[in-house]
């Protein structure tokens, strides 16, 4: 078998590099290398089973065609230099398949902590169907331990919850979401789980150590992802490249979709030059934790500012908004309950958004939403940290 343009994997970075090859003039229709076709958003389908959303809504591919014929199967093996990748197809016969160019879009593996010996319960991680369907099987009061503060471990709490578990959620920091939410916002977040009978342990150096002495049945780990890629799968200038996840680690479907087709228009001008590093500009961020939606725009992790501030304004306790900035220019906003265009909050974070006429406009969007006045009390409350 010979393809001109073979991609491994069947997620967002994957369906980017098929439009992006086709887009720039691709010769050939791209051929694609996936096992469980389609693969589901975890994610997403966790929102559905949790009744926060529709199934077609949570589900980045829903109306999409793939601009490309599709193999069942997993990589087993890839000689870059002969060009040739080999894989078991969905009968369990191998496939050897000779290629001109290839991008690897095969995603991440979940970080793994060292644990004590003396644990004898049960590893979740939350990374597949799998995983998502294990945790949807937990009976009533199973002792479950969650370590992680990110995404991840909100998702693993959730679903816990929801199965009437006794949940305790142990962190390194004493917030969650560091890169992605402000300290008012992670603290709302935290308050929201604790009013669903969470146990929070932050501040915790040995979070292994501590987890396991919490005496689970079943222990979440949610301490990160890692790029992953088939062996010898090295990226080689205008033959092999890398995209999303499996580029450097975990990012948003649309971060990791944009930096596909950058990657599918590279290598279908056949440019020499080293391919094109994904962009997060301009690149909203949704998520729900307890039936709070969450959202962010543009930049949101402070410790990526020169000169940072923060403009947190709580409304009624239950909708709140984070104006992020880096000197005079807004670069950030992040809203619970709010519903806000993000089309235009990007357009003005893209042009340069001076801090005042942000902080105005953001106090418009927060009063119309509500339908509340803000009072000068809360106005005072609102203020640069």
């Amino acid at each position: 078998m010979h393809r001109a343009f073979l991609i491994l994997g069947n997620g967002p970075a994957a369906y980017g590099a098929a439009l992006g090859w086709r887009s720039a003039g691709g010769k050939a229709l791209p051929s694609i290398v996936a096992p469980n076709w389609p693969a589901p958003s975890v994610p997403g389908m966790t929102q559905v089973v949790l009744g926060h959303v529709p199934p077609r809504g949570a589900d980045w591919k829903a109306a999409r065609d793939w601009p490309a014929e599709v193999f069942t199967g997993t990589a087993e093996s890839v000689d870059v230099l002969g060009r040739q990748v080999v894989w078991q197809d969905g009968f369990g016969q191998k496939v050897v398949c000779r290629f001109e160019q290839m991008v690897v879009a095969t995603g991440t593996v979940p970080r793994q902590l060292d644990l004590p010996k003396a644990f004898a319960g049960e590893v979740l991680h939350f990374h597949s169907p799998q995983d998502m369907n294990a945790w949807a099987r937990l009976s009533p009061g199973t002792r479950v331990v969650v370590v992680g503060g990110g995404l991840v471990g909100a998702e693993m709490v959730e679903m816990a919850v929801s199965q009437s578990c006794d949940v305790h959620w142990v962190m390194r920091e004493r917030r969650i979401w560091p890169t992605q939410l402000s300290p008012g916002a992670s603290a709302l977040l935290l308050t929201e789980a604790q009013l669903h009978g969470v146990k929070v342990h932050a501040s915790v150096e040995d979070v292994a150590g501590f987890a396991v002495g919490l005496a689970p049945e079943v222990l979440g780990m949610a301490v990160g992802a890692k790029a992953h890629s088939p062996a010898g799968a090295s990226p080689v200038s205008g033959i092999v490249a890398h995209a999303g996840d499996a580029f450097g680690g975990p990012m948003g479907w649309a971060v990791a979709m944009r930096h596909g087709e950058a990657i599918g228009r590279h290598l279908a001008q056949n440019k020499g030059d080293e391919p094109p590093q994904p962009s997060a500009s301009g690149i909203p961020f949704h998520a729900s934790f307890f039936r709070q939606k969450v959202s962010a725009f543009g930049m949101t992790d402070l410790g990526r500012c020169a000169h940072p501030r923060l403009w947190e304004t709580p409304v009624n306790q239950r909708y709140f908004c984070a104006l992020l900035a880096d000197a005079d220019l807004c670069v950030g906003v992040v809203t619970m309950g709010l519903v806000m265009k993000g089309a235009d909050l990007l357009h003005r974070l893209d042009q340069g958004w001076p801090v005042e006429e942000a902080r105005a406009q953001i106090g418009d969007c927060v009063v119309n939403f509500s339908h509340i006045k803000l009072t000068e009390q809360l106005q005072e409350q609102s203020e640069w940290h």
